[in-house]
Order: structure tokens, then sequence, then C-alpha cells
């Protein structure tokens, strides 16, 4: 049973601001740049990032005298979008510009030395490459110019002439923490217009991959820099990818020309990042090619099932990525169920930190592209932090390698620096709550017993869902639900969507709906709590006469013929049978 308490401190359902005084509470101060249009005040100049003004130097005088540039492109959608930003801009800047663009053909992140040109003269490294000290150390003695765009945190740093980072972590006097490597980028184009005025493109075209990168790496939106750049991104979308996404995935989407933030998190960003993790080098490069605006036709033709198709480069492109992400889930599936087995049969989820080794000796082969993606579904399943590893000889030596992923729970805030501070990890490198981890095999049992030991008094399994409000069918507050549901725009990574609860009886007067008879509406009041494509529910509500009914969900307002109404979409929903006590 789903346990749920009131947020401390909460919103009071009756103060007459709800909204504003929801957003004060996750720490915005200035609240009518979320509610309405972004003042440009809003925005950090680029020029309070350390480093920004030497790099934009070294970039004007290397593509000026026509250098040669290698461009490695991260392995995630901020990487694609960062690699993006900065080629474009470039490109069109320069037409004749000599840059070489590479693609990963793994979930690799940063350089790889043997990828590099030798007679490239320029390395450049978005959204990664900060930490890789022994590759800046060998590129910079190479007599290379090393410039680096990246968000990620810097505990070390290798000193040389050559070497130049960009990055907001080390950078006191820019306090946006939570700009992404797309950010990054599109601060130094930003700021390369600023220094170079007289050119014959503007940093703003590219506001919106810059949005894509930043939303889909999960930064904090809160912050006013964040929330402008989003803005300005998805009210301008230029990219003929982006805008052949949404068009693929309008069925979803709220409005494909002004998409939300979460519209762009759910259907546009997991199409990329499916190709970056599951596709083939082919199809990578396709989704690149169209990233970037350099098709290698205007037009695809193809066959199927006997019928033509005559597609632009770019909704070709957009139908491969829909068409791979579905491949992908399947395979996700297949390797979630196979390790849901494994941790069961081995007993591995009694331990504090579910630790699973997947060998290319099981039944079941996990595709080391989407590691974190199973990860992320163990974990959310068992609700306790989790890493995939699989068996890797490093130097010699067996090690297992893969992703962590974790969650929030008080007493536990970083399940990255869990690894890192253990006395038995090899390396991890990456985000809070997902990062790639690297343990020797013989500190491998010495790790879990470690982690269960410090993670002792931390209880995964008895979290309770925090929730916005609590109403019954007497008490609820429409006035409240409506503020809530009519600005769906906010709701993204550190303004989440208030959660609800409702609490009334239930006597069997579901509506079923839908054409196959999936989906469900339940009247509380004037609200209709309304879960889409759930046969489950569907068959339990058919066993159900008379019930106390908890549910919880988001708020949402649905129009339809000129009317508009408030609905909670459901998220959990329970049924506590009572019995109808006689008069007589």
């Amino acid at each position: 049973m789903v346990k749920y308490k009131l947020k401390d401190p909460c919103v009071d359902p009756n103060s007459g601001t709800p909204l504003e005084d929801y957003l004060h509470l996750l720490g915005i101060k200035k609240v009518d740049s979320f509610l309405g249009v972004p003042d440009r005040t809003d925005e950090l100049a680029p020029n309070l990032l350390i480093n920004v003004d030497k790099c934009v130097q070294k970039l004007y005088a290397g593509f000026t005298r026509g250098a040669k540039f290698f461009l490695q492109v991260d392995s995630d959608v901020d990487g694609y979008t960062s690699a993006s930003i900065f080629y474009q801009f470039f490109k069109k800047q320069f037409p004749e510009a000599n840059i070489v663009w590479h693609l990963h053909e793994g979930k690799e992140h940063g350089v790889l030395l043997e990828d590099i040109p030798e007679d490239c003269d320029y390395v450049i490294i978005p959204d990664a490459g900060s930490m890789q000290l022994e590759e800046q150390r060998i590129l910079a003695e190479q007599g290379k110019i090393v410039i680096i765009m990246d968000h990620h945190t810097v505990t070390a740093s290798y000193a040389h002439p050559n070497v130049i980072i960009v990055n907001n972590q080390c950078s006191p006097l820019f306090p946006n923490k939570a700009l992404s490597g797309a950010g990054v980028t599109f601060k130094v184009i930003q700021y390369y217009n600023m220094r170079y005025p007289n050119m014959y493109v503007k940093y703003s075209y590219w506001y919106d991959l810059a949005a894509l990168g930043i939303v889909s790496d999960m930064m904090n939106m809160t912050t006013l820099d964040n929330n402008y750049i989003a803005y300005q991104g998805f009210h301008h979308i230029h990219n003929e990818l982006f805008k052949a996404i949404l068009a693929k995935q309008a069925y979803s989407i709220s409005n494909i020309v002004t998409p939300t933030k979460i519209d762009v998190v759910f259907y546009v960003t997991p199409l990329i990042n499916a190709v970056i993790r599951f596709g083939t080098q082919e199809e990578k490069e396709l989704i690149f090619r169209a990233l970037i605006e350099e098709p290698t036709s205007d037009y695809i033709d193809t066959t199927y099932r006997g019928q033509q198709r005559h597609e632009s480069y770019y909704q070709y492109a957009a139908r491969i990525a829909s068409n791979i992400r579905e491949r992908q889930n399947t395979q996700k599936l297949k390797c979630f169920e196979f390790l849901k087995t494994k941790i069961e049969a081995e007993h591995l989820d009694e331990n504090q930190v579910i630790a699973v080794i997947a060998s290319k000796d099981d039944a079941v082969q996990v595709p080391q592209s989407i590691t974190g993606l199973i990860a992320m579904e163990l974990m959310k399943y068992y609700g306790k932090p989790t890493l995939v590893l699989r068996p890797k000889v490093e130097n010699g030596e067996l090690v297992y390698a893969g992703s962590g992923r974790g969650k929030d729970a008080e007493g536990f805030s970083s399940f990255l620096q869990l690894v890192r501070d253990s006395d038995y990890s090899d390396y991890g490198e990456g985000h809070a709550m997902a990062f790639g981890a690297s343990i020797h095999a013989d500190h491998y049992q010495d790790f879990i017993t470690e982690s269960n030991a410090k993670l002792a008094n931390v209880e995964f399994d008895s979290e309770y869902l925090e929730v916005d409000a609590i109403f019954n069918q007497t008490n609820i507050n429409e006035q409240m639900l409506y503020e809530f549901a009519q600005h769906n725009e906010l709701w993204c990574n550190g303004i989440p969507q208030p959660k609800i609860v409702l609490t009334s009886y239930y006597h069997g007067d579901a509506r079923i709906m839908g054409n196959d008879q999936s989906s469900v509406k339940i009247m509380i009041g004037n609200i209709a709590c309304v879960k889409f494509k759930d046969k489950k529910l569907v068959e339990q509500l058919k066993e159900i006469d008379n019930a106390k009914l908890t549910i919880i969900g988001r708020p949402q307002l649905n129009e339809f013929m000129g009317h508009t109404t408030i609905q909670l979409m459901i998220e959990h929903i329970e049924f506590e049978p009572f019995k109808v006590q006689s008069l007589f």
C-alpha cells in the first residue's frame, strides 16, 4: 500500500495564490519569470565563466587561419546538442572550416586518443573531458590546442597553456551550477558573438538546442538562467530534426510549435537517446547529420509492405529514431526481467545496494549501451540504489564496470559519493544518482559489505510519497487544482508537478473508455480522475462494488468542445473494501 504524507512545508490551499506559494517553496524568488515571459536580465552573462575569453580568442585564431578541428561528440543528448551547437555556429560563420566530428561506437564519454587524427590542430570536447587529465597532458605536449566546454564536477586539474577548460562548476562568479554541457557551449558562442560582433550568424539561433540539451540532461530548472534559455528555445525552434521529432510525436505532445519541458523530456529526448544507446553507427550518423542539418539528401524514398514512402531526410530520421526506441524498450524489458530473476535467486535485494553482474555467458545478453536504463528500472522496482556491472579486464586484472542509479532518501543524497568514498571502488564519474562505476573483482564483496554497514540506518523501502494537498470528496479546492493544472509549461526537474490525494467512496461507478476498453474515468465531485491504457485496473474494477478509494494524481486541464474541466491523472489508486451498513 502506498504511504503518503504532506510536504513540510506545504502550500495552504486557502491562501488565494497556491501556485505562487508553491514556486516560492521551491526556492524561486522571481515567480513572474516562470509564470510569464522571462526577463532578459534573467540570463547570466557568458563572461562570468572562467577562461571563456581565452577560449574564444583561441577559436578565432584557429578558424581565421584555417586550422584543422577534431570535434568529439559525447554519447548522450546533451553531448549531441553541445557538439551540434559548436559545429553549426562555426560552419555557418566559416563555411570552409575543417571540422571533423567523431561519434563513439558505444556509450563512452570524453575522447579516446586513438580516435584523434595526428594532423589536427584543435581538439574540441563539449560536455566532457574536464577530468581526462592524462589525455589533456598527452594532447597538449603534442602541440594540440584542447578546448573543453563542460559542466561536470572537477576535482583535479592539469595546467598547460594549450588546455582551456570552460566549466560552470569551477567558475566562482557564475552562479548557475545547473547549466548542462549544451548550455556551457551555448555561452561560449554567445560570448564569441559579443567579442566579434561583425558576424554573419547570431548565437540566438541555437537557443533551441541549448534548451534541449539542458532539459534532456535533467538539470535543475529553478535557476533564472536555465528558465530563460528554455523559454527562448522552446518558443523559437529552428532545428529541423527537433521539429521533425515533435511532428512525429504530435499525438502525445501538447503543442508541437511551443512544447513544454515535459513534452520534450518524455517524447523528444528518449528518441534521440535510443539512437545513441541502441542504434547502429550508421543510424547514429543519420541522427547527428540531421541534428547539424547536413543531410546526405533532401528526400529519402523507401518501401514498406508494398507501399512507397517519400520523406524528407528529417522525417526519415525521426521515424528511424522512433523505431529504434521501440526496439530498445523491448530489449530493456527482456533484460530487466532476466536480471530481476537473477537478483532474487541470489538474494541480492537483501543488500542495501543492489549490485548485479551481467555476463556475456548469460542466457540474456545485456547490451552495454543500455546498462544505465536497466539499472534505473531495477532501482525503481526495488527502491534501492542499484549497480548493473559486467566483467572487464583492465591492465590485466578483472574489474566489474557499469552504471549506477539511485534516489534520494533520508541520510542518502549521493550514490556517486558513496562509491567514490569507498575503499574498494576504482572509479566513479557522473552525477549524484546516475553515473559510471568500476570495482575491482577482488574487492567486490568488500564493497557490498562496506555499503551495507554505511547504509544500515537508511530505510529505502519505507519511503513516504510526499504530496502537496489532501482532499476528500467534500472539501476539494477546485481553484487550487485549476491553478496547478493551467501551467503545464512549468513542470520539469526541480519544479515537479504537484501531487494531489483525493479520498472518497467507490460504488462501482467507474466509466470504462477507449476503443479497447482499457481506460478509466472515476468522478469525485466535479473532478474526473483518469487513467489511460491500464487493463489491469479495468479488470480490478470489475471485481469491486464498494470500497474506500484513495487516488494520487497530477491535476491537468481537459478541453473538449469548448468546455474546460479539471482532470486528475491517476498515478496511484487503491481500494479498501468496506461493508455498506443496513439502516434496518
